[in-house]
């Protein structure tokens, strides 16, 4: 994965230029930061805008933490119960924090210690524990 990240990095800049600018000032500016200055710039994305993302041939890390920014900083309420409870019946199958991507440059090892999905519903149900 490392040497994927700036690929990743460059099809989440490429997403995130031609959405809606209202939903990408939503992000926290240090993940746009690191989107930014970390992409690729020898790559050049191919999104095909008449096909749904999920449908692209795009990184899947990519995807996934497009999922990650949609719950944190674009679903409404109703949208973050549904995706958690998504979360949770799929948290075994997913095990790792995509959030690590932005620190840490890797993918996240299964450990003991709670995942990002517990997180995530810990979080959103106010149970921020770290």
């Amino acid at each position: 994965m490392k040497e994927d990240i700036g690929v990743v990095y460059s099809e989440l800049y490429e997403i995130l230029k031609n959405i809606n600018k209202e939903k990408v000032m939503k992000i926290s500016p240090k993940i746009i930061d690191k989107i930014i200055n970390e992409r690729d710039k020898n790559y050049e994305p191919k999104i095909n805008w008449n096909k749904p993302l999920t449908e692209q041939d795009i990184n899947q890390n990519t995807k996934n933490i497009l999922a990650w920014i949609n719950l944190k900083y674009w679903a409404s309420d109703e949208e973050k119960d549904l995706l958690l409870e998504k979360i949770e019946r799929n948290k075994e199958k997913y095990e790792g924090s995509y959030e690590n991507l932005f620190y840490n440059k890797k993918l996240p090892q299964k450990s003991s210690k709670t995942n990002i999905f517990q997180k995530i519903i810990n979080f959103f149900r106010g149970k921020n524990k770290r």
